[in-house]
């Protein structure tokens, strides 16, 4: 008989763990694990007045009813009258000093709670103090400062799951820095607690350990010198929800930045910002949730910078100057090429194309090739004022002529030579004794020449 075969079909349906993702993995030590947790207060007394300690062998009564101070008295009652039984306290500043009786001790310490008398005196228990012999009484005169209390106390106890890590949060391998948050799993190994645990929330405490609260239930187990092999993981679904928040708050501060000027992602570039606005420091601002950066110490000194404070954009003066009798002369070899009608002209016995040098006062200048001398050009018999006189605009000379009696104008080329025109008029010789000549005068006023 044949048997048909069949094909199994593998179950490929993704498991729970599919959908996590490893954040983090390290070998940690000094984890606790606990079922309950309690909730503890700490009280202090701000006292004025120094108390009278007796002690009946491990009694004591420390008693404040010389005290005339009103607020130590309710300062007293507020920390001690609701204390419970048995709780511990701790004195402190009790340094006591007799000189008389040749006695020094210090009675600071923890005592037991025994109960408040009359509101002024707490009875307590000693059971750490080694007291003077045959001491009984310390007055209160010789106590060198004024004595406190502190109270911790157990507020609620709760059954509560979680883990401890006593080495806290600065350790290399903190919870913090293994990347754990809220709804993140925590996975131990190698443990009596060997199994995932479904964090509810991170507690910081006052002496800098780290608690995780979690959802399932611990065993109570001391691992503090024991190595425990702990894998941190994160749902999928968490890092996609991250990553999606991540890219929303991208799009939020790019908006933020470019919705006004001067905003920027970094200190360093909002620094560097205030160096070209010339003004000191940063200052921040909060738009939308996004922190940005901006140059100078304040807004409004931002907005003086931006007015007053900003590098000049306008083109550096480079020339031409007249010095010495030397026209015109540039600061540099790029501004005297430009001003030159020949680029590429170089002078016979030199190798710069565009322009030679002179060295005057102690400094290089440069003159543009390819000009006219005395025109356009001078070398030391330049003198300001003559150049402008020469290129003006040609000038009217208004001639006046004796035979016309009337102003005649005539055009003057004022770039040639200048010549003082006169005009000799002839007279005709008549039968005298002497000769008579006529003479020819020249008056210049105002730029025009007349002659008569």
């Amino acid at each position: 008989m044949n048997r048909k075969r069949t094909n199994r079909v593998k179950n490929n349906k993704p498991t729970a763990k599919d959908n996590l993702v490893q954040i983090s993995s390290a070998v940690v030590y000094g984890l606790k694990f606990f079922s309950s947790y309690e909730e503890t207060t700490s009280k202090r007394t701000f006292l004025k007045c120094k108390p009278t300690i007796t002690f009946d062998e491990e009694k004591l009564y420390i008693d404040y009813t010389d005290c005339l101070d009103g607020e130590s008295i309710s300062n007293t009652q507020n920390v001690f009258q609701d204390l419970k039984l048995g709780s511990t306290f701790t004195l402190h500043d009790a340094v006591y000093q007799d000189p008389t009786n040749n006695i020094e001790t210090n009675l600071s310490g923890s005592y037991i709670f025994m109960g408040l008398v009359n509101g002024t005196i707490v009875k307590a228990i000693n059971e750490t103090i080694s007291l003077p012999t045959n001491v009984t009484i310390f007055t209160k005169n010789n106590f060198t400062r004024v004595p406190q209390m502190t109270v911790t106390a157990v507020e609620n106890t709760s059954s509560v799951y979680g883990i401890k890590n006593v080495l806290g949060q600065t350790n290399k391998f903190s919870f913090v820095k293994l990347g754990v948050e809220k709804d993140y799993l925590v996975e131990f190994s190698g443990i009596e607690n060997a199994k995932s645990f479904k964090v509810k929330d991170i507690l910081i405490q006052n002496d800098g350990s780290e608690v995780l609260i979690v959802k399932e239930k611990v065993v109570n187990e001391n691992k503090f010198d024991s190595p425990v092999v702990v894998n941190v993981l994160s749902p999928k679904k968490i890092i996609e929800e991250n990553e999606k928040q991540v890219d929303e708050l991208k799009i939020i501060e790019d908006v933020v930045l470019t919705k006004q000027m001067d905003r920027f992602k970094t200190r360093t570039e909002a620094l560097a910002k205030a160096t070209v606005y010339r003004c000191n420091g940063y200052h921040t601002g909060i738009d939308s949730g996004v922190q940005y950066y901006s140059p100078c110490s304040s807004a409004s000194n931002l907005e003086i910078a931006k007015t007053v404070g900003v590098k000049s954009t306008k083109p550096k003066f480079m020339g031409p100057i007249p010095l010495d009798g030397y026209y015109p002369l540039y600061y540099s070899a790029d501004a005297a090429r430009d001003a030159s009608p020949s680029p590429s002209l170089v002078r016979e016995g030199e190798t710069t194309a565009g322009y030679h040098t002179h060295v005057l006062r102690g400094r290089t200048f440069y003159m543009p090739n390819g000009l006219e001398k005395d025109v356009t050009f001078f070398h030391g018999d330049y003198y300001d004022g003559i150049l402008k006189e020469k290129n003006r605009a040609k000038r009217v000379e208004i001639v006046e002529t004796k035979e016309e009696g009337v102003a005649t104008p005539a055009i003057v080329d004022t770039t040639a030579p200048t010549t003082t025109p006169s005009t000799t008029t002839p007279v005709t010789s008549t039968p005298v004794t002497s000769p008579q000549t006529t003479t020819s005068t020249t008056q210049s006023s105002g730029g025009s020449s007349y002659s008569y």
